[in-house]
């Protein structure tokens, strides 16, 4: 950003009768960008547990679900080679495979786009979510915890205020295959039940009445 324009930019920032950030990443980023202290709202789960399910034929229970959305920081690569390394296991993917990396091992699956009825149907069957992304806030672990499944991510990002280690999910630390495995163990053995309750803070009424006051 040229000079002039940043200086514009930081003009018009303090004209704003409100900042809210969606979580404390964003939060530190207003700070050091504009000098502002916005609270946090967190945000609401996009896709609640009451609605049509679809089933997806030739998709039986018991795999591993993450999401990929084409774009590098996704990390969805990451995930797929560690599936190389536990042939025993399955992994789903929503999203199809990014051109020019190497070709999946078969038991990874690439579904493609699905609709919200088939993605409740998803989260309900996965032992697991697995995300390696580095996210502002990060809803589809929230998503998932609502069906009982719990998240399985990376420990950075905005993963560190909505997955509670041991009670809806469990972190590694790095991109190995072992760490990814090791967690993944452990967060399959989470009560189900314990998992679905930690998502009611991130309900729509939990973010209207934490909205309120600012509008």
């Amino acid at each position: 950003m040229s000079q002039p324009l940043k200086s514009w930019d930081l003009r018009q920032a303090q004209t704003a009768d409100q900042y809210i950030a969606n979580s404390g990443v964003v939060r530190e980023r207003i700070r050091d960008v504009y000098g502002i202290d916005a609270p946090v709202v967190p945000p609401p789960v996009g896709l609640t547990i009451d609605g049509e399910v679809q089933p997806i034929e030739g998709v039986e229970a018991g795999f591993v679900l993450t999401i990929a959305r084409n774009r590098g920081y996704k990390r969805v690569g990451a995930v797929v080679e560690a599936f190389r390394h536990a042939p025993s296991r399955r992994l789903m993917v929503i999203g199809d495979e990014s051109p020019g990396q190497p070709a999946a091992p078969p038991n990874v699956t690439f579904l493609g786009r699905v609709s919200d009825a088939q993605l409740r149907w998803l989260y309900t069957r996965a032992s697991a979510l697995v995300s390696a992304s580095k996210e502002d806030f990060g809803l589809t672990p929230i998503e998932a915890n609502q069906f009982g499944t719990p998240a399985v991510t990376i420990r950075a990002g905005g993963f560190l205020e909505t997955v509670r280690e041991g009670v809806n999910g469990v972190y590694f630390d790095d991109l190995e295959p072992s760490s990814l495995l090791t967690s993944l163990d452990q967060a399959e053995r989470l009560p189900r039940d314990c998992v679905a309750a930690s998502a009611a803070r991130h309900q729509p009424d939990v973010f209207l009445r934490q909205l309120s006051p600012f509008l």
